[in-house]
């Protein structure tokens, strides 16, 4: 309830840029990758936003990216002193509906569009604005921030206001599956104080996830089989961990993940390696299938206790394959979040008479 009291938020501009706001607008621009790239980075495109977000900057890019045709993935830079809450808001849901990656960062002037990226700051409505990406980068030279905002023109019904404003920043916040926890940040802020959080703050609030997505856990059936399954969603495509129990209670592993149109390759990798926590643990003999679907590579291996009792107490979990087992590249994945899948695991592992 002290929270609600407070107060604040975001539908004022970080104090000293209110008069700029008035002749200043976000303006945006782009450029999409050469041909030469084209077939290693994809057609996505280099998109700069720059100056303080007004009420209408969302609709501004909106305007942008659908008269450029601009694909999604495309990464766009946000360099930005804050500015209208419902502004970023807007803002940063328009990002959200186009697909785009955001970082935080400006155009280099002395490079071509596109090609070079300098160091930019983010902050007040630009840090709400930011989580519209459903990937989340931070450049280590960048700056990203958040202030308790506070009402411009203040009135005798602020509190009820300040509670209204406060729930609907909290809920925005949510559905970007981002934790609450960066509001409280704001709010512990003095009045004229801009937080800026650290880069593992950041990472524990899942503000920056570094082109990782959250994992989703959860028990499912097919048939007469019985899995506990994870699915992440990252830069290379959707990753998926799967523990499997058939009615016989025979257990397997079946990984997914997308080959990056290197199908032909990967099928020839000879080294397979179950990742928990980092560490790697050949298992290309429990192999029992490999093969390729929709440009997704699936896996099916045999469990045993070994297995089994390495992946109970695991934090991450994932599946490397290598030319060799010396190489220095791999397919795959390996630090897949288990914390859920984890918790999921007794009851499943019950069931399968696998106590």
């Amino acid at each position: 309830m002290q929270l609600l009291s407070i107060v604040l938020l975001l539908l004022s501009t970080v104090p000293g840029i209110a008069q700029a706001q008035a002749i200043e607008t976000m303006t945006f621009n782009g450029e999409p990758p050469d041909a030469k790239s084209i077939p290693i980075l994809g057609t996505a495109w280099v998109l700069y936003a720059n100056g303080p977000i007004d009420l209408d900057a969302g609709k501004r890019l909106n305007q942008f990216l659908t008269s450029q045709r601009i694909p999604a993935n495309s990464c766009i830079y946000l360099n930005s002193p804050g500015g209208s809450l419902v502004g970023g808001m807007n803002l940063g849901r328009i990002i959200r509906q186009h697909n785009l990656r955001t970082d935080v960062g400006s155009r280099n002037s002395d490079r071509p569009l596109g090609h070079a990226v300098a160091p930019g700051q983010c902050y007040s409505a630009c840090a709400l604005a930011f989580l519209g990406g459903e990937f989340r980068f931070l450049r280590g030279d960048s700056r990203y921030g958040v202030h308790r905002f506070a009402f411009q023109k203040p009135t005798p019904d602020q509190v009820d206001a300040a509670q209204i404003v406060s729930a609907a920043i909290i809920e925005y916040i949510r559905s970007m599956d981002v934790d609450p926890g960066l509001f409280s940040l704001a709010v512990a802020a003095g009045k004229d104080a801009i937080v800026e959080p650290t880069h593992h703050q950041l990472e524990e609030l899942n503000v920056v996830n570094n082109g990782r997505a959250r994992p989703r856990w959860s028990i499912e059936s097919l048939g007469d089989s019985l899995y506990v399954k994870g699915e992440q969603d990252t830069v290379y495509g959707i990753n998926k961990f799967l523990l499997v129990c058939t009615s016989k209670r025979e257990l397997f592993l079946y990984v997914i993940f997308d080959a990056q149109h290197r199908e032909d390759e990967i099928m020839h990798f000879t080294a397979d390696s179950l990742v928990i926590d980092g560490r790697r643990t050949r298992i290309e003999h429990a192999r029992i299938e490999r093969k390729v679907e929709n440009g997704w590579i699936n896996a099916i291996y045999a469990l045993n206790d070994q297995y089994l009792s390495m992946i109970r107490k695991a934090r991450e979990v994932g599946l490397a394959m290598q030319p060799t087992s010396d190489a220095a590249y791999f397919a795959g994945f390996d630090s897949m979040p288990f914390g859920q899948g984890a918790a999921k695991l007794p009851g499943f592992l019950a069931v399968c008479g696998r106590n």
